[in-house]
């Protein structure tokens, strides 16, 4: 119960940004801090302390061209203070105040990452970061959109109107009857009565659909 209650008491990292000189990756678990989250292909191979850990999903950080790892199970959202050296981000210590201010190569805007009780460099991200993560994501999910409708087209150029009408029945009780594949559709479908449509239009709306 001790343990418990001194975890409540912890400040939730997954909602911080830390500048970190000890690592050689960005990293997110925080899906509000990120955007074009998506699988990586061959992934990456992270190695720490605690073991290592293959890491599937890349995402992107403001003003941060360079892909970094992904996962919901790390700790904290990073920086690494050696990648941002590198991408030629600007990194300025005040003494006085014990803080680090980040500015990207251009000057264009800044972060600053205040010491905590824990000895890290923390930052919270504001409005602005956070709305400008939404605007990207938004864009994303447009982009997908119009890029499914495109392809779905150009798949329906193969199939005559008739199909496709035949077709758009059967994704209707596709739908009706909440069957996640064909597997449970058949199942359901040969317990319908009064059932006006073919099973053979249900795999036809399969393959104008597969994989999409």
């Amino acid at each position: 119960m001790q343990q418990n209650a001194e975890d409540a008491m912890m400040p939730s990292y997954k909602d911080l940004l830390i500048l970190d000189t000890g690592s050689t990756h960005n990293m997110s678990c925080n899906e509000s801090f990120v955007y074009d989250i998506e699988v990586k292909s061959g992934g990456w191979h992270l190695s720490a302390n605690t073991g290592s850990k293959r890491i599937e999903e890349k995402s992107k950080f403001p003003g941060i061209e360079e892909a970094a790892m992904h996962s919901t199970s790390f700790l904290t959202n990073i920086l690494s203070f050696g990648r941002l050296r590198k991408l030629g981000w600007k990194i300025e210590y005040k003494y006085d105040e014990d803080k680090l201010i980040v500015s990207d190569p251009d000057e264009s805007f800044s972060v600053e990452f205040h010491s905590n009780e824990d000895g890290l460099y923390a930052a919270k991200p504001g409005p602005k970061y956070l709305k400008f993560i939404e605007m990207e994501n938004k864009q994303k999910l447009r982009e997908n959109e119009t890029s499914f409708l495109q392809t779905l087209n150009d798949r329906l150029q193969n199939f005559s109107e008739e199909e496709i009408e035949r077709g758009r029945r059967a994704r209707k009780l596709y739908h009706a009857i909440s069957a996640p594949d064909l597997t449970v559709m058949k199942k359901h479908y040969n317990q319908l009565c009064d059932n006006d449509v073919p099973w053979e239009d249900v795999v036809l709306a399969e393959k104008y659909l597969d994989g999409m």
